[in-house]
């Protein structure tokens, strides 16, 4: 686990995720750690500019978000959406020089 509470991360596309790990459906990227990746994510990452803020770590590995609303899984519960270190891309979203670039969309 790379990130804590209140971290602000970026997560990556669907395309480098795509390119990076197993296609397993057209809706579905497994990147191995028994969490999928999947294009409904992919929307709502989109709309909040692909930036989260970590909400819980958990000891399995994961990450939950604020920006993510929570949502029913197969047996009717009510989950957060659950995203892992493999998710994120390897960038510091902090660091002046990147983030004023960021800002300006340059």
């Amino acid at each position: 686990m790379n990130y804590k509470i209140g971290d602000k991360v970026k997560i990556k596309t669907w395309e480098s995720m795509r390119r990076e790990f197993k296609l397993l459906c057209s809706t579905s990227i497994d990147t191995g750690e028994d969490l999928l990746f999947t294009k409904e994510l992919e929307k709502i990452i989109n709309n909040i500019n692909r930036v989260i803020t970590v909400k819980k770590v958990c000891e399995n590995s994961y990450y939950t978000a604020h920006e993510l609303p929570r949502y029913h899984n197969h047996c009717n519960n009510l989950i957060d959406w659950r995203i892992t270190d493999k998710m994120i891309e390897d960038i510091n979203i902090y660091d002046p020089i990147h983030s004023r670039y960021e800002i300006l969309d340059l």
